[in-house]
């Protein structure tokens, strides 16, 4: 019907950001209207100079979708927008957009799975992994997803997983220590938070958040230093 009005469809979490530069200063009068997943409108006007979030929760749906739209934005944010060059560098090693880099793939991540959800683009054995992207197939052995990102876990099979049977390592636990140790990991590790956010990838992401550096975290940069708090870099 032409004479209804157009449905009203909300972002997963719309960000207004300061820019930082690679010595973590902030860029004076920089500010990203897309520092979310998605961006806010050119017309509409944001009299602000500090972070604005704007977050769209569906009433319908339970704490667990909208934690994947959080993640979204701090994905977006730090792989996407760059908003802080420190975190961009480590972020993506973190949540495997670096594919490119660390195995000379044609791809940056998981994310070039075509197909969504119907679609098992990745099958792992003897500590590698082959994919089919239905644009790229291939082989990486020796492969290590540390943490995975929002939509694929360490041990994920196709966009939005969280009933992979496999059992892989990975070096999430001991993200950048400087020890190189992995653990297994499997859909056990976040089992236990299927009932506090049960949809979407609710349960795997209350996990891959607990093992984001945080306070008193045991990574290193580049330099060997201790690695900063990420969580600050949520709310500059």
């Amino acid at each position: 019907d032409k004479n209804k009005p157009e449905p009203v469809v909300p972002g997963e979490v719309l960000e207004l950001k300061p820019r930082y530069d690679a010595d973590r200063k902030r860029i004076p009068g920089a500010m990203n209207r897309c520092a979310g997943n998605g961006c806010f409108d050119a017309e509409e006007e944001i009299p602000c100079n500090r972070m604005v979030r704007i977050a769209g929760m569906n009433h319908t749906r339970g704490p667990g979708c909208f934690l994947e739209n959080l993640s979204h934005g701090a994905e977006h944010s730090a792989h996407i927008a760059k908003t802080i060059p420190y975190w961009t560098r480590y972020f993506r090693e973190f949540a495997g957009f670096d594919l490119d880099t660390k195995y000379g793939l044609p791809f940056n991540s998981w994310y070039e799975c075509r197909g969504g959800e119907h679609h098992r683009c990745l099958s792992y054995g003897a500590g590698g992994i082959r994919y089919d992207t239905k644009t790229h197939t291939g082989t990486v052995n020796p492969y290590d997803a540390v943490c995975g990102n929002v939509h694929f876990a360490p041990n994920g099979r196709q966009h939005y997983d969280l009933n992979g049977p496999d059992t892989v390592q990975t070096s999430c636990t001991h993200f950048r220590d400087g020890t190189g140790e992995k653990e297994a990991f499997s859909t056990a590790d976040f089992s236990q938070y299927n009932t506090l956010a049960g949809d979407c990838m609710g349960p795997f992401l209350v996990w891959w958040w607990q093992n984001m550096p945080g306070l008193d975290n045991t990574s290193l940069d580049d330099d060997g230093a201790p690695m900063l708090n990420w969580l600050p870099f949520l709310y500059y």
